[in-house]
């Protein structure tokens, strides 16, 4: 009796330690990464918005057919593999075994719903999903796409349509994306339910999202990461401390000017890449009068003459040395990838020079020699030392006789600006892991096409019959000889009608805490699922 005594109290004892050590470890901070972007995802609906920060935030949540592995490089996703049957058909087979985060199956029907509802007028994916045709379910997990004609760049279409459960979306009424541009309000922008590694726990917009891993997930996460904590800052100096007093874990978008005072700084690491992103300029080229500009029943902007002295008037030398603190490169390739630009060296070779001179030689043959006045709408909190960027673009300007005036303003209200058509002038950037050009062309430089979606985000409403043409013979060449003279020849003929003035590719700078092993993407996507938070 007195052994069993003993034995019970050496259990309780040891009992009691256990849960000492467990008292003492933090487990859960260990696997929580806390991450201070500058603003907040538009919209949890993964059709009713295309840009970077809110599509990183979902790739989280929703999977599509494939994915990207770490050097973003298209691979199987919710698909197990693809053949292509002849010029209009590809088939796609469904992995086994994936669930959705309420633990429903992934179904043939999931996917026919989802591609079909990217493809509505109000979804932000339609140029890209309407690519894809029409889509079946054969039954037994075989998915069918038809085309209307050959589509060389299907994958990257394919990429580009996320996969949501038909259950869910019908129990919440939520069959139809949300319009933004409307700021429309459905279940679906503050809800999620998708299929990936993990799942939505809490939402406070421009507050704190915060994802915890799906135990349930079908495939491979190689980092440690539990739970997210998406802690939106909107002010880079609030953000720098954030992270200096260990309050972050990981910014993502840390000021120019704070990057050498954050990288001599004890326990933090900066980790930099060169991001498949360039920045540029666009105009209203579509109002015959142009708002604000002191000029009467004309439009200064619809004149190549104008757009081109405007690019002569850029220091490039200033933005990349002074306003960006070699946080640029500068470029005459409106794509993402330099690696795609590399291929058509011309685009740099013809790219305006800095010459003011020139700029108001133009100006005045275009019958404004004594400039007029612009308003530029310039999102602060985007790109890198955006606000900064834009400030001394009005002081160059100003040097060749345009009095701009510079507008800033939050994402959230600059992008439904631009869908409504009122912006006279934009600073904008485009980025991605494509490396064809075509999922740039159609949707930025070809004239808008209600009915394909072609032209959604050319925000100045330029029409160019000849460049339409060969953008639209680009998408279904076969011959990739033949295809890369197309292409080359249209982003030429864009580049010397000034329809957007390119301005430079953007360096990607993470910052974070020196417990933290993340590796900046080129498509600046934060993918918690390839990365490991130390024990401190």
């Amino acid at each position: 009796m007195k052994n069993t005594h003993a034995l019970l109290r050496q259990i309780c004892r040891a009992v009691a330690l256990a849960g000492l050590i467990l008292a003492v470890q933090p487990p859960t901070q260990a696997q929580t990464l806390r991450w201070a972007p500058p603003s907040d995802a538009l919209s949890l609906d993964p059709h009713a918005q295309n840009e970077v920060l809110s599509n990183s935030l979902n790739a989280h949540i929703y999977e599509r057919l494939t994915t990207r592995d770490q050097q973003l490089a298209i691979v199987p996703g919710l698909a197990s593999e693809w053949k292509q049957i002849d010029a209009l058909t590809w088939t796609f087979r469904l992995r086994r075994g994936v669930r959705f985060h309420d633990g429903s199956e992934l179904k043939g029907e999931d996917v026919v719903f989802s591609v079909q509802r990217a493809q509505h007028p109000a979804s932000a994916v339609a140029q890209y999903a309407r690519g894809l045709g029409r889509v079946e379910h054969l039954g037994q997990g075989l998915i069918r796409f038809r085309l209307d004609k050959p589509n060389p760049v299907l994958l990257d279409h394919v990429d580009a349509v996320p996969i949501m459960s038909l259950r869910w979306a019908r129990q919440h009424g939520v069959m139809v994306p949300l319009s933004h541009k409307l700021h429309q309000e459905n279940h679906a922008k503050h809800h999620a339910m998708g299929t990936g590694p993990y799942r939505l726990l809490s939402r406070q917009p421009d507050v704190r999202t915060v994802l915890t891993r799906h135990d349930g997930y079908w495939g491979r996460v190689s980092g440690n990461i539990r739970r997210l904590e998406m802690l939106p800052i909107s002010n880079a100096l609030t953000r720098t401390a954030a992270l200096l007093n260990g309050e972050v874990d990981l910014v993502t978008a840390p000021s120019a000017h704070d990057l050498p005072r954050l990288a001599g700084t004890p326990g933090v690491v900066v980790r930099r890449t060169q991001e498949n992103r360039v920045v540029f300029l666009g105009f209203d080229q579509f109002h015959d009068e142009l708002s604000g500009s002191g000029i009467k029943g004309r439009n200064p902007l619809k004149d190549v003459r104008v757009r081109t002295a405007i690019a002569h008037a850029i220091d490039d030398g200033a933005i990349r040395d002074v306003l960006l603190r070699d946080q640029a490169t500068p470029t005459g390739c409106l794509l993402p990838s330099a690696l795609t630009c590399a291929q058509i060296p011309e685009l740099d070779a013809h790219r305006p020079a800095f010459q003011p001179a020139r700029a108001r030689q133009l100006l005045a043959e275009a019958g404004y020699p004594d400039g007029f006045r612009l308003t530029l709408d310039c999102p602060n909190d985007r790109n890198v030392n955006d606000e900064i960027l834009c400030v001394g673009l009005a002081g160059m300007l100003a040097k060749v006789g345009i009095e701009l005036r510079v507008n800033l303003m939050p994402r959230a209200q600059f992008f439904p600006k631009l869908d409504r058509l009122e912006s006279s002038a934009y600073l904008m950037a485009w980025g991605g892991a494509e490396l064809d050009a075509q999922p740039t062309m159609e949707p930025l430089m070809h004239s808008w096409d209600e009915r394909s979606g072609r032209g959604e985000v050319n925000f100045g409403r330029f029409s160019d019959a000849s460049l339409d043409s060969l953008i639209d013979s680009a998408a279904v060449e076969p011959d990739a000889r033949k295809r890369q003279k197309l292409v080359r020849a249209a982003l030429l003929r864009h580049q010397a009608q000034s329809y957007h003035v390119t301005l430079y590719r953007q360096t990607l700078s993470w910052a974070m805490r020196e417990h933290v092993t993340a590796l900046p993407a080129a498509n600046n996507h934060l993918r918690a699922w390839f990365i490991t938070v130390h024990p401190r």
